[in-house]
């Protein structure tokens, strides 16, 4: 979308400020047009007006992450996944702002419960990250199947099974339960 573009959904969005489709349309543009101070601006006059819209407030995130306002883009997204979101955009998103925060051991923490929920997860950014994660999450789940598969079928119980001496009628039987 080229600036000329732009200005006209400005104009129009100034003219009509509470009209949704309006104020989505101008967001997208200066998304695309990688306008992000601008479009910070909309998203929160969009999420204002949907506030429990996960949505757009991923969106907002993807916005605070361009901007490096990292910390409040956590917030919204920890809050957002503790309400069942379990999409796996949305942990790829948080994933990336603890990297950009340089918090590896944070990111490495909902990389985990990714690969949990969605084991065949992959994706080109963030698998040279944690390379060494994702191999050890894919060969414990064969690992698994292996080592099930590899045990012997005459297998010695670890206590012995043998048929007990004493009776029910060496204990008395029920008459002393009764």
């Amino acid at each position: 979308m080229n600036q000329d573009q732009i200005n006209q959904l400005k104009q129009a969005f100034e003219l009509s400020p509470d009209n949704q489709v309006l104020q989505l349309l101008y967001f997208n543009a200066l998304t695309e047009a990688s306008k992000w101070p601008e479009a910070e601006e909309i998203i929160k006059i969009i999420v204002q007006n949907n506030p429990n819209n996960h949505e757009y407030l991923i969106e907002y995130c993807k916005v605070l992450y361009h901007l490096n306002k990292v910390s409040q883009g956590i917030l919204i997204l920890e809050n957002i996944i503790e309400k069942t979101d379990n999409a796996s955009s949305t942990y790829k998103l948080i994933i990336q702002l603890y990297l950009k925060e340089n918090d590896y051991n944070a990111a490495l923490k909902y990389y985990r419960k990714l690969l949990v929920i969605y084991p065949q997860f992959s994706d080109s950014e963030l698998d040279p990250v944690f390379e060494r994660e994702k191999q050890s999450s894919q060969e414990d789940s064969s690992d698994r199947l292996i080592k099930l598969s590899a045990i012997p079928e005459q297998v010695s119980p670890v206590i012995p099974l043998e048929k007990p001496g004493i009776s029910f009628k060496d204990v008395g039987g029920m008459a002393s339960v009764k």
